[in-house]
């Protein structure tokens, strides 16, 4: 039911949450992205926060080309 734009992170290396559940969390939203932060475990945000950040920026950057 969601309907907004959507960005499902997730991480290589996470152990308790793999990219496997990002990819069906993102097969369950339409019109989603999807994205895998190489080398980086469960703590995705703290291991690699510039990676976070920069693709979160560039979503929302999208986001506001296309929706204004």
């Amino acid at each position: 039911r969601i309907s907004c734009p959507t960005l499902v992170i997730s991480a290589e290396k996470d152990l308790i949450k793999g990219p496997q559940v990002g990819r069906l969390i993102h097969e369950g939203i339409p019109g989603s992205e999807f994205l895998v932060i190489p080398a980086a475990g469960h703590a995705v945000v703290l291991e690699q926060p510039e990676a976070v950040g920069r693709e979160a920026i560039g979503f929302i950057d999208r986001c506001r080309v296309d929706g204004d």
